[in-house]
């Protein structure tokens, strides 16, 4: 028998000779999990990759016939965590060191549409999401006004070339569903700022009108209740009821009880790059409010219903959405 060591997520060759490239008549390769490798042949090369930390076998052997001698071999193989691997998981409570790591595993979900993140090593939207799309980018807060109309209005204004800063909350809006995240330099290594739950969490954004602040979150059902988090592909906000949570790697919004003289009432408006901001409404209790108090055009004209195109949409709360139909 033979032994290997292969790193989790790692690939090692082996070369078979005497068989036939092309022909795999009597040739079988057996593993003993599945689970911890794959293997692929092409030829007469043979690719091991390592799927999950463990030891197995692998077998090779090849019948006797005609033209080739029977013969097997049986390998032993580990696959193992190297000490420079870093795993994050929005569901386990994070603890990692200062320092350099050749590869990061973010096991997390990222929905398509909005939701929130916060990450201790700088990357940027097109690095996340292993693509360069339009419809990527991410906004943190940056302005909040008020008025009887309104109540609060929250800007998040959107990042130049989609930068994400260690330690920084942010809103992330996907155009596609991204499934557990990596980020790889096997040859200078990712730099990533010590992270644990119990680290004083991160703030940013404007905080000069009513204590507005947008927050980074690492710990594991950390308690929502009171303070608003993204919980809907639209953008739309939500303040947390009683026994609400949020999972680490996330961030939430932080503000004050109440609007002036009356209860909170508030909207967002994403800012592009060059300004453009496009408003849309908080959620109620059970969702956006589903009718209408009033409805206006792009160009401010009240509608006596909705049309084709955009319409600016106002509710009995004082939320408003900007809503397209065909």
């Amino acid at each position: 028998g033979a032994n290997g060591r292969i790193e989790y997520s790692g690939t090692a060759t082996i070369t078979v000779t005497g068989v036939g490239a092309d022909d795999e008549q009597g040739f079988t390769i057996t593993t003993g999990d599945n689970s911890i490798i794959s293997v692929v042949r092409n030829g007469e090369t043979i690719t091991i990759t390592g799927l999950a930390t463990g030891n197995t076998t692998l077998t090779l052997a090849q019948a006797g016939n005609d033209d080739f001698l029977a013969k097997s071999q049986t390998y032993t193989i580990e696959v193992y965590w190297p000490d420079d691997f870093l795993a994050l998981s929005a569901d386990e409570s994070p603890s990692c060191t200062e320092g350099n790591y050749r590869k990061i595993f973010l096991n997390r979900t990222l929905k398509q549409g909005y939701s929130t993140i916060a990450l201790p090593f700088d990357t940027n939207v097109e690095e996340l999401a292993r693509r360069a799309d339009a419809d990527d980018w991410v906004a943190q807060l940056s302005v909040v006004t008020c008025s009887e109309a309104d109540g609060y209005t929250l800007y998040f204004q959107k990042v130049e070339d989609g930068a994400i800063e260690a330690n920084q909350p942010y809103i992330l809006h996907l155009g596609a569903e991204v499934v557990s995240p990596t980020w790889t330099d096997m040859a200078n290594g990712i730099a990533v700022a010590a992270a644990s739950a119990a680290m004083v969490s991160p703030t940013t954004g404007y905080s000069g009108y009513g204590d507005w602040t947008m927050c980074a979150n690492y710990e594991v059902g950390f308690p929502m209740a009171g303070k608003y988090g993204v919980v809907n592909s639209e953008g739309g906000l939500k303040q947390g009821g009683t026994g609400s949570s949020l999972n680490a790697f996330t961030a939430y919004i932080a503000g004050p009880s109440s609007s002036p003289n009356n209860a909170p009432r508030l909207r967002v408006a994403y800012v592009d790059e060059d300004g453009t901001a496009t408003f849309i409404g908080t959620l109620a209790e059970d969702g956006l409010e589903e009718e209408p108090a009033a409805i206006y055009g792009p160009d401010g004209q009240r509608r006596a219903r909705m049309q084709s195109g955009v319409n600016i949409v106002r509710y009995a709360n004082g939320s408003t959405k900007k809503e397209a139909r065909r």
